[in-house]
């Protein structure tokens, strides 16, 4: 074996190390396309940002644990090529493709909400990991050599909670895992529970990195995941959570119920002045007809369906009908009489 063949092996084996003890979660958005991974380690100078590789519209692979670039590259490419999560750790994990793939950890995810993981069987413990779909974001949450599995079940259960989006569930995820004391087992005893910290969410229509990639490297004494955290906010501030659904178009389903509902008939509304009337009288029946459909609101009005603003063209009541009301009225209440 040549000097450059040594130098080789030497720096690949330098560079699988770092990789060791870390949690992450890589997930994806498959209402809105967005693709994305966060991950905290006790690696120094190491970015442990690494561990992630994106096929931008298809999927997203961590690998860690001895971090194989080559499993991770391959991985990417494959799920660019439209191969499942499942297909790629079935590539990927094995001895023919890599002698040493059961020091190996991976998770996988693609857009069309599909989820892989594996831990190989000489990772460090405490290591293992979760997948999960709530039939909008799918994830997969892995770690190795970490103080516990509340790090990774944390983390799960933060990643499941309300966020407003993909970025807020990676951060809140990440964050939880350190919850308690706990985190990477090489850096707790030092106070803090990583040194290393990273999240990158990527938009299908957008080139990789352009959307959030921060990342924290050689943060001892200070936790790289409070230091991720805190750039976090600060980007947060300039790329506001989605709000709700903006005004739009009127709701079609909303008038399909208004018009099969029993209530007063809505032809469209005749000319008062025709009858006799004034211009007063008119505009004064076109509100209560404006009224008696829309009950207590005017046309326009917030739908509690959807939070959003509606705008709905309303056909009064004619008339002739509002007379007749009147005169029923009146003879109910018998002849005027002065006192």
């Amino acid at each position: 074996m040549n000097r450059l063949a040594r130098v080789g092996i030497f720096t690949s084996a330098l560079l699988a190390e770092p990789a060791h003890a870390t949690w992450s979660i890589v997930a994806v958005d498959t209402q809105t396309g967005e693709l994305g991974g966060a991950g905290a380690s006790c690696v120094g100078r190491f970015d442990v940002g690494e561990i992630l590789d994106m096929a931008v519209g298809h999927g997203a692979i961590h690998a860690q644990a001895a971090l194989n670039f080559e499993a991770r590259d391959r991985g990417a490419e494959l799920l660019a090529a439209g191969a499942s999560p499942l297909e790629v750790i079935a590539a990927i994990a094995n001895a023919s493709f890599d002698s040493s793939f059961q020091e190996r950890q991976f998770g996988v995810v693609d857009l069309s909400g599909r989820t892989a993981a594996f831990t190989g069987s000489a990772t460090n413990p405490y290591a293992g990991h979760f997948e999960g779909n709530d039939g909008r974001f799918a994830f997969s949450i892995q770690g190795n050599l970490l103080t516990s599995e509340r790090v990774l079940t944390r983390a799960r259960d933060a990643f499941g909670e309300g966020a407003c989006d993909l970025a807020a569930k990676l951060i809140a995820a990440l964050a939880a895992g350190r919850q308690g004391g706990e985190g990477d087992g090489r850096c707790t005893p030092r106070g803090y529970s990583a040194d290393s910290a990273f999240i990158e969410v990527d938009r299908s229509d957008e080139p990789r990195g352009t959307f959030l990639s921060i990342s924290h490297v050689d943060t001892s004494p200070a936790d790289s995941v409070v230091d991720l955290t805190a750039s976090f906010e600060s980007w947060r501030a300039s790329h506001p959570c989605p709000g709700p659904r903006d005004a739009g178009a009127p709701d079609e389903s909303f008038d399909e119920v208004l018009d099969a509902s029993p209530g007063p008939e809505r032809a469209p509304l005749e000319d008062a002045t025709a009858d006799g009337g004034s211009d007063a009288e008119a505009k004064s029946a076109e509100a209560k007809s404006m009224d008696a459909l829309t009950n207590p609101s005017t046309a326009g009005g917030v739908d509690g369906r959807c939070g959003c603003r509606t705008t709905r063209s309303v056909r009064p009541i004619p008339v002739v009908t509002l007379i007749l009301l009147g005169l029923t009225a009146v003879l109910r209440r018998g002849p005027h009489r002065s006192k």
